[in-house]
């Protein structure tokens, strides 16, 4: 099978991946094995050292559908350490409710064209037993509502505002403002109804149609076209250097700004000066959707207050808008919190503080001994917030 355009890379990957499946049918006895991703869409990320060495950038997103019985997530755990361990490839297991839907014909016949059912059916690879993505419904791109994008630039700039700091300057922070760069094309083919499951022919396309769809949308559009392409480029080929200077984040910034807004008012119809306002009229927005479930909400009580340690008598939880939503409507408020020129925008931290201090997460009284920890604090328990809610 074939990972990755570089052959040299590819036979790397083949090897590891060789490797995974014989572990994952010894240790687990699948009904089925299926890889998602980059892996699936052969075009897993490999950064190469000076001296040759060659690591993965992508993580391996993986089905493991049983046979009999509900795996044990204390032993996939286990696995995924023992494996990283050994070959320093990040294992992403997907969750108990995605094999449900996948193997029982009702709830497969349900499955809605999301970018990431459409990735699965298109761009997914079975490496062992029952091929259960040939029995998934047919996806149309047309029918991927905009929201998906919308969703996929809030968590891309949620990740990357989560591991940047000034002295930020290796291929990690690199690679995640690559993916907000490759988020925003993704979301814009999403305006036109143009996705596609590959990275390299959503390039193609996005390139296509480049200077009649997008170009008025940017006030430097050579240069974003140009990030864009070499972000693209590095996630097809694998990263071309271990060096970005902080620089890079505020100008991947400047591009995702004027996408977001456009994205937000092609999809919700508003428009909006600062991001505390865009907060208020996002809210809003899902006000007039179904507030959540007392189930899902339990949830989210559990699972936040068993990630974050927090007493779950102690979580307040909002009750007029879906509770996933909140935190979306922080997340451009962190992501552009710092900026190159100005540091660190005080009014952000405070509004940033405002919201986590309505969901109970931190201290009312807490003294800060500076302006650079109060951001570092909020930035983490945000950070935290988001990466336990979503993940």
């Amino acid at each position: 099978m074939k990972y990755t355009q570089n052959e040299r890379y590819n036979k790397f990957v083949s090897k590891c991946v060789q490797d995974l499946k014989e572990e994952i049918v010894s240790q687990f006895q699948p009904r089925s094995i299926i890889l998602t991703g980059s892996f699936g869409k052969s075009e897993v990320t490999i950064f190469e050292s000076n001296n040759g060495e060659l690591s993965f950038s992508s993580d391996c997103e993986v089905i493991i559908i049983p046979k009999n019985y509900i795996l044990s997530s204390s032993k996939i755990s286990e696995f995924k350490k023992a494996f990283f361990e050994r070959k320093k490839l990040q294992l992403s297991p997907n969750a108990i409710l995605l094999t449900l839907q996948i193997t029982i014909p009702f709830l497969r016949s349900r499955m809605k064209p999301t970018m990431f059912n459409y990735d699965l059916k298109f761009g997914s690879k079975v490496i062992f037993g029952e091929d259960y993505i040939s029995k998934m419904p047919i996806y149309d791109s047309k029918d991927i509502p905009l929201q998906e994008g919308i969703r996929l630039l809030l968590n891309r700039m949620a990740e990357a505002a989560g591991n940047f700091s000034f002295g930020s300057d290796g291929p990690h922070i690199g690679y995640l403002c690559d993916k907000i760069l490759i988020a925003c094309q993704d979301a814009l083919l999403l305006t036109i109804g143009k996705y596609h499951f590959s990275y390299k022919k959503r390039n193609e396309l996005f390139n296509q149609h480049f200077n009649k769809e997008f170009k008025e949308i940017f006030l430097n559009p050579e240069h974003t076209l140009k990030m864009i392409n070499t972000a693209s480029s590095n996630k097809i080929e694998g990263l071309k250097t271990s060096v970005y200077p902080p620089s890079y984040y505020f100008e991947v910034q400047q591009i995702c700004d004027p996408v977001f807004r456009h994205c937000i008012k092609k999809e919700m119809h508003f428009e909006f000066d600062s991001y505390s306002e865009f907060q208020s009229l996002y809210l809003n927005h899902f006000k007039n959707f179904c507030v959540m479930s007392l189930i899902k909400k339990m949830y989210y009580w559990l699972k936040i207050s068993k990630s974050l340690r927090i007493p779950i008598k102690r979580l307040v939880f909002p009750m007029d808008v879906p509770f996933d939503q909140y935190i979306y409507a922080i997340t451009p408020i962190v992501y552009f919190m710092l900026s190159q020129n100005n540091g660190i925008d005080q009014k952000k931290i405070s509004q940033t503080e405002k919201c986590l201090l309505s969901l109970n997460l931190i201290d009312t009284n807490r003294e800060y001994v500076s302006n650079d920890e109060k951001f570092r604090i909020i930035n983490d328990t945000y950070f935290r917030l988001w990466y336990h809610t979503f993940n």
